[in-house]
């Protein structure tokens, strides 16, 4: 019986050795995990934003003044279109303000930045209503900002602000 009792607690000992080897490699799990989020949480916090390049400033202000004259032509806002349109530009769009309602969809292409102007390559759609009838027509144009002011100096290729003529 002695010999049996003593067998019973060296495996008895080996066990609870297994278990406390098992912990420990538990706890050690634990503090490697605890260890790797501490670092990927350092790693991200306190980082400075990235500084915009002047082209993309140059870039982000072409696309709001782009949409800040199609949301003043939807509105007929004529203050807006003078202030953001060069003079003889300004009176040829104020000129097409003839319609009732009107809807324009741009989708911009390309951007190009010139020495002295910001060309917008845009496609568009746009639908306008005149006296009841709905007149539907789209585009490809080059919208040329002034790189200071970001007045629109020029339309190249198709005229997004003409509205279309009724076809009988």
């Amino acid at each position: 019986m002695k010999k049996y009792n003593q067998r019973c607690k060296i495996t008895t000992s080996r066990l609870n050795a297994d278990e406390e080897i098992k912990r420990e490699m538990t706890v050690k799990k634990i503090y490697a995990l605890l260890i790797v989020f501490l670092l990927i949480a350092a790693g991200c916090a306190g980082k400075d934003k990235v500084k915009q390049s002047a082209d993309s400033v140059t870039a982000q202000n072409a696309l709001s003044a782009v949409d800040l004259i199609k949301d003043a032509y939807l509105k007929k806002d004529e203050g807006v279109l003078r202030e953001k349109l060069e003079p003889a530009l300004s009176a040829a769009v104020t000129n097409e303000l003839s319609f009732d309602k009107a809807d324009l969809k741009f989708t911009p292409r390309m951007i190009k930045i010139k020495d002295s102007s910001v060309l917008v390559h845009v496609n568009w759609q746009g639908e306008w209503t005149v006296n009841g009838r709905t007149l539907k027509d789209r585009g490809v144009s080059a919208l040329v900002f002034n790189k200071d002011s970001m007045k629109l100096i020029q339309i190249d290729g198709d005229n997004i602000f003409h509205v279309p003529s009724v076809r009988e």
